[in-house]
């Protein structure tokens, strides 16, 4: 993918979109790389869906909303306002602050239009590519059951994982091929005990 503009100019969003839904429906590989906020917005009302501060990947995003949340008083509060007034106004949350209690309320405006409310063209495009063959539908009547064939989660990988990736096919019982298969193979299972061990 391009850019923003050049995605929604080509319908990208929407040619993804259709790619996962025929994916899962002919039996192909799950698309689990999104993340939880994202399908939430796919399976839900967008206006439902809350994202947390954890939930912004920019790293300089993410220093100016913990610059704001580690505020100690209101009048570095408003300074921080001003500082970053430029990025709050576009946002639509630049408004002036009566007291440091208010930080968290603008931080949750703030973010949840970071993460929601400016994507909410892509999520339009990718939805409606979703619907091809039912699958956005199914998704939403069966959110839990979908959310693990979309949602990325972090697995440790073991060695049983890598041997269950291999099929090993061996030579004849009896022939030179398959007195070296056995040998390499133990090799390989060695290898990878190592690795799991570190």
């Amino acid at each position: 993918m391009g850019t923003w503009t050049t995605c929604m100019r080509n319908d990208e969003y929407y040619l993804a979109g259709q790619a996962m839904a025929v994916s899962l429906v002919h039996g192909g590989p799950a698309p689990n790389f999104v993340s939880p906020v994202l399908y939430q917005c796919l399976v839900s009302d967008a206006k439902h869906v809350h994202s947390s501060l954890g939930d912004v990947v920019d790293p300089e995003t993410q220093d100016m909303l913990q610059e704001i949340e580690n505020a100690s008083s209101l009048e570095n509060l408003q300074e921080l306002i001003q500082k970053h007034s430029t990025v709050l106004s576009i946002a639509g949350c630049f408004r002036p602050l009566k007291s440091l209690n208010d930080k968290r309320k603008l931080l949750e405006d703030f973010i949840n239009w970071y993460i929601v409310g400016r994507t909410v063209p892509s999520l339009v495009r990718l939805k409606e590519g979703l619907k091809t063959l039912g699958v956005l539908q199914a998704m939403e009547i069966h959110k839990h059951i979908f959310e693990e064939a979309f949602v990325w989660m972090e697995q440790e990988i073991t060695t049983d994982t890598i041997n269950g990736m291999f099929n090993i096919k061996f030579s004849p019982s009896g022939s030179n091929y398959r007195i070296q298969e056995e040998h390499i193979i133990g090799y390989w299972r060695d290898y990878l005990q190592d690795c799991e061990g570190k």
